[in-house]
């Protein structure tokens, strides 16, 4: 089981990498357009997030096809996925954040209103998520 827990762990953190570094920019300024407006920002966060799910559900897919006995067993990995896409997240975030390189969060207050926005919103939803989503491909792997 710890192999294939940290398998999708590292995997996951490899979706992140892809996704933020070379997808996410370009995709958001496609689905935006030149002067977003707000339900175009709504629908394109909505489809960034159905992506994310989706490739972290393809990592579980792929790694774990023979592992599977039951649903658990799926969810266990599903929760692995979540882990490490968001342990790349705040990795990221947080370094950035420390260095100076997001100025509309300087100060203490505002750097703390952030990490604690991403310690109890971020990664719960990421958890909450891929686990519903491990639920239901778990269930259909087994009805």
């Amino acid at each position: 089981m710890s192999f294939f827990f940290g398998l999708n762990f590292i995997g996951a953190m490899g979706f992140a990498a892809l996704f933020f570094e070379k997808i996410e920019g370009p995709l958001l300024a496609f689905l935006q357009g030149e002067i977003p407006e707000k339900f175009m920002v709504f629908g394109s966060f909505m489809v960034l997030g159905i992506l994310i799910e989706y490739g972290k559900n393809f990592i579980v897919r792929i790694t774990g096809w023979k592992y599977f006995q039951n649903i658990d067993d799926v969810m266990d990995l599903s929760f692995a996925t979540a882990l490490g896409f968001t342990f790349y997240l705040n990795i990221s975030h947080f370094s950035l954040l420390f260095e100076g390189a997001l100025p509309e969060l300087s100060g203490p207050v505002k750097m703390l209103k952030d990490i604690l926005e991403n310690v109890f919103f971020v990664i719960p939803i990421h958890i909450f998520c891929s686990g519903i989503f491990g639920y239901y491909y778990g269930f259909s792997l087994f009805a």
